[in-house]
């Protein structure tokens, strides 16, 4: 995971400076009815605490979000172009190099992502090497996403997420090494803002679970073997 991650953020950092330096000046289109950069994030404790599960929690979550925000923060500036009923975004790196990221609009609604490297970067020439892949509802209320290794097709990490009839959202975030799981961990978030967070290792073994309330306070569980081994609470 932190080789993927190293070698996606080391890519898009240019751009997302870019970005963030053109926050004033969004970029309109004219591909009326086009299809939306995903923006679905899970959402932890509402809480300034100091208390170091209390961030661990936060940190956790932050970290299943990472996905759609680097796509999000990388296109929002460009124009996608339209051919039939798929769009396509595409930054121009360094070297001749481009990354496309195409978003095919499905009958329901649904939208099925692909993100795609080309050219020569940081000493290494790709050929359609597809970074990640996905899909998301109409109204991004369920999804996944698939990472895949840098150099192969091999899964790397999936996030999944569904909402059911009372509005819950339930996601799980798997890591992966050659195909093998090596850890997930699963949040659930509430309509009033409270929720959960469950940490499991390779065997798939809880580690670690928190749950806060709709006012941001929570109570936290660490785990050892399985068993819990110490526990506590935050304000």
């Amino acid at each position: 995971m932190k080789k993927w991650h190293s070698f996606i953020i080391l890519f898009l950092f240019p751009v997302l400076i870019i970005s963030c330096s053109k926050k004033d000046n969004p970029v309109s289109t004219e591909n009326q009815g086009a299809v939306s950069l995903p923006s679905f994030s899970f959402q932890g404790p509402n809480t300034r605490s100091t208390d170091q599960y209390a961030a661990q929690t936060k940190t956790q979550i932050s970290s299943a979000n990472n996905y759609a925000q680097i796509i999000s923060s990388a296109f929002i500036h460009i124009s996608p172009s339209k051919n039939g009923n798929i769009w396509s975004w595409v930054w121009q790196a360094g070297g001749g190099a481009t990354e496309t990221l195409t978003g095919l609009k499905n009958t329901d609604g649904s939208v099925s992502w692909e993100l795609v490297l080309n050219g020569n970067i940081y000493g290494h020439n790709y050929s359609n090497r597809k970074i990640m892949d996905g899909n998301t509802s109409a109204d991004e209320k369920n999804g996944n996403w698939n990472v895949y290794d840098e150099n192969t097709t091999i899964l790397v990490n999936r996030l999944s997420w569904t909402t059911d009839e009372d509005g819950v959202v339930s996601g799980t975030l798997t890591n992966y090494s050659y195909s093998l799981e090596t850890g997930k961990k699963e949040i659930i978030n509430r309509p009033d803002k409270s929720g959960e967070l469950r940490v499991y290792d390779e065997n798939n073994v809880i580690t670690f679970q928190s749950i806060w309330k709709t006012d941001g306070s929570g109570d936290w569980k660490s785990y050892t073997d399985g068993l819990e081994a110490s526990s506590g609470s935050w304000k």
